[in-house]
């Protein structure tokens, strides 16, 4: 019996070079050890929504935020590594927990000078904690919100109306 799947598109949230999460300074996120995804060396300095859904968690120093896409799927956005020693400095939150979001919607504004100061690097993770059954990155430049970044493939039995 073939199970039923369904793709669902996921936008890169920054603009910037997609890049494969081994080549990330952080040992949890480059061994896959908080989920599977792409990994983005930013140019651009507003992280966008990849896809529709609500805002889970977001960090209090706005380095991380996680979204749920209305298909179930779990999206963590982590910014630079090591975000948390920042204290919040250079991130800018647009949204809370429980905000809906659009494709393309500012979620963080980014002062990149300083976080290029405190950071030993800005690059951005993408990375899917629950829901897919296969992921199918994008590689190349992307630009946020319009260029797709990873085709997550999801059982049709997770869709929410």
């Amino acid at each position: 019996m073939t199970q039923a799947t369904l793709s669902v598109e996921l936008m890169a949230p920054i603009n910037g070079q997609a890049i494969d999460l081994a080549q990330t300074l952080d040992p949890l996120i480059n061994q896959g050890l908080m989920g599977s995804g792409v990994a983005i060396e930013p140019i651009g300095n507003r992280i966008v929504a990849p896809c529709n859904g609500i805002i889970d968690t977001i960090a209090a120093t706005g380095h991380q935020l996680t979204i749920i896409s209305k298909h179930g799927v779990s999206i963590r956005i982590i910014i630079g590594h090591d975000g948390l020693a920042t204290h919040g400095v250079g991130y800018h939150k647009k949204v809370e927990v429980g905000s809906k979001v659009t494709t393309g919607q500012t979620l963080i504004e980014l002062d990149t000078l300083k976080l290029k100061k405190q950071l030993k690097s800005m690059t951005v993770a993408v990375l899917v904690t629950k829901g897919a059954l296969k992921l199918l990155p994008q590689w190349g430049s992307k630009r946020a919100g319009e260029d797709l970044l990873l085709k997550v493939i999801i059982k049709k039995t997770q869709i929410k109306e």
